[in-house]
């Protein structure tokens, strides 16, 4: 048996320019840089944030960071950083750089949290490698 979520059509009236909230330059965290933060989802379960990273593997391997956000009356206040996932290839290894492997590298770009499923998703960008060199 299937049981089917579906979802109700919300109307948004309008948006709101909360803020902007910015990393310190070559920001540490579990022996990764943490930068090119591209794509942002939430867990309204668990009350986390969740970031990925698009420098391409070339610093350190293709991840997404989780975080708290904590927000105050009129802007983003503090951001925590609580993990890092490196995203693993079909072999389970992390996938390669540039250098390693130019037609293996993935360029993260955006990615998703389903609740339902308790699982990401995300996208490669990428380039298109169309010859042997």
């Amino acid at each position: 048996m299937c049981n089917l979520t579906v979802a109700q059509n919300v109307s948004i009236g309008k948006l709101k320019f909360i803020g902007d909230y910015e990393v310190p330059h070559n920001f540490l965290f579990k022996g990764t840089t943490v930068g090119g933060l591209s794509g942002i989802d939430y867990d309204k379960e668990k009350k986390l944030y969740y970031m990925i990273s698009d420098d391409r593997s070339a610093i350190n391997p293709a991840r997404y960071y989780t975080a708290k956000i904590i927000f105050n009356e009129k802007k983003i206040d503090t951001v925590v950083f609580v993990d890092i996932t490196t995203f693993l290839n079909a072999d389970g290894k992390p996938y390669p750089n540039s250098k390693q492997d130019a037609a293996h590298t993935p360029d993260p770009e955006a990615l998703r949290y389903n609740p339902v499923t308790k699982q990401m998703f995300w996208t490669s960008e990428g380039e298109r490698i169309t010859g042997a060199n």
